[in-house]
């Protein structure tokens, strides 16, 4: 197949698609380097090619290149690309770069595309929750949760932004629920007992973040939760059995 695309470019030197076909090939025998050279060459000969753009653009993703794949991706956007799941790919990207205001207008534009695009809205969730606005971050994680109903992750993320809005009663029964969910989410318990720790609910905050180090012992906070745990222990109250 290379050699006919090849031969096929000896003859049109000049036409774009054909450096996109041989730089798919290339990418299909996962010769990266390859593929990404014709990718570019692509774009030499035509630097409004959308398919072009979109496909250098997710190799520099997939081999982490943020800031040449963002640029890339948003040139696939201007011109034209019909990849629907461009401005998700656009929104990590973005994410990373810690552009959190610009991540949650390609997330946005990802769930407009894709209405049942599942981690859209979840990273739509994260993004809208960097950027301050909990309000909307609630309305993501819960159109998330609506499409996939056994990730406890919503229920904690709901709960945080229910805490962040200083909602308390809603912001325990979302840590609640994710733990419903998924009885082995250690998160979940620690979410429960920073939230009793804010209420001076020690003795119940140490019984979760137990509970939390009961079900992920290796957890990276374990030091942590060992010394709040003993922290909140109840006294002994002197009498012998």
């Amino acid at each position: 197949m290379a050699d006919q695309i090849k031969q096929a470019i000896a003859n049109s030197p000049d036409d774009a698609q054909l450096y996109v076909e041989l730089g798919s090939v290339y990418e299909e025998l996962s010769q990266v380097n390859e593929a990404i050279a014709e990718y570019r060459l692509a774009l030499e000969k035509d630097p409004s090619h959308a398919e072009a753009a979109y496909k250098l653009g997710m190799v520099e993703r997939n081999i982490g290149n943020v800031g040449p794949s963002t640029k890339l991706l948003k040139q696939a956007i201007r011109n034209g690309t019909e990849q629907k799941r461009v401005h998700f790919y656009l929104g990590e990207m973005l994410a990373l770069q810690n552009d959190h205001k610009g991540a949650t207008e390609a997330f946005a534009k990802a769930v407009e595309t894709e209405l049942s695009h599942a981690e859209a809205y979840f990273k739509l969730g994260t993004a809208y929750a960097a950027t301050g606005n909990h309000q909307d971050a609630l309305l993501a994680f819960h159109k998330y949760s609506q499409i996939n109903k056994r990730d406890a992750r919503s229920h904690l993320q709901i709960g945080k932004a229910y805490a962040a809005m200083r909602l308390s009663k809603q912001a325990l029964s979302s840590f609640v629920q994710s733990v419903k969910v998924d009885p082995k989410f250690a998160e979940g318990h620690i979410a429960i007992g920073e939230l009793y720790e804010q209420e001076k609910l020690t003795i119940r905050a140490g019984k979760a973040f137990k509970e939390a180090l009961r079900l992920e012992p290796d957890h990276p906070r374990a030091e942590e939760l060992k010394e709040l745990i003993r922290k909140y222990q109840p006294a002994h109250s002197g009498k012998t059995p």
